[in-house]
């Protein structure tokens, strides 16, 4: 590698840590963790949202098959827009009504502890599954571009 990449490198895993280390004394609360405080603006809550559904298999697939001619993934952008709203309609009132943090907390209220865990469970493998593939893309990305 170059010794730019071991610079890029380094900066990421030195700079997360002391940014979370200096982030510190903001996080008093899981609240404030978890929810910003409840002082976040609501346009900066919505790129977050989109930023974390948005993986490397979004940004370089759709338009890869748009551009062939599939326009199926237009569904895709229009079911996160009709997902939102009925988030906001329906999961957003019972989020601050009972003042939760996560919809894990709220299948513990309706079911019980170990439902709540559970789906907690399910949820993880399913995400590191899914992080695997998008992993496994961007490296055939960068070894399409590099030759590594």
């Amino acid at each position: 590698m170059h010794w730019i990449d071991f610079l890029i490198i380094s900066f990421f895993i030195t700079g997360f840590p002391l940014y979370g280390y200096l982030q510190r004394k903001r996080n008093k609360t899981i609240e404030d963790y978890f929810l910003g405080g409840r002082n976040i603006p609501w346009y900066v809550a919505m790129m977050s949202i989109v930023a974390t559904e948005t993986s490397v298999l979004t940004f370089i697939s759709v338009p890869g098959l748009s551009y062939s001619g599939n326009w199926t993934f237009l569904q895709l952008s229009l079911g996160y827009i009709i997902g939102r709203l009925g988030v906001s309609v329906l999961l957003l009132p019972i989020y601050f009504e009972k003042g939760v943090i996560s919809i894990y907390q709220i299948i513990g209220m309706k079911f019980n502890l170990s439902m709540q865990r559970i789906s907690s469970l399910v949820f993880l493998a399913t995400r590191l599954l899914a992080d695997g593939v998008r992993f496994l893309a961007t490296a055939v990305i960068v070894q399409i571009l590099t030759g590594w």
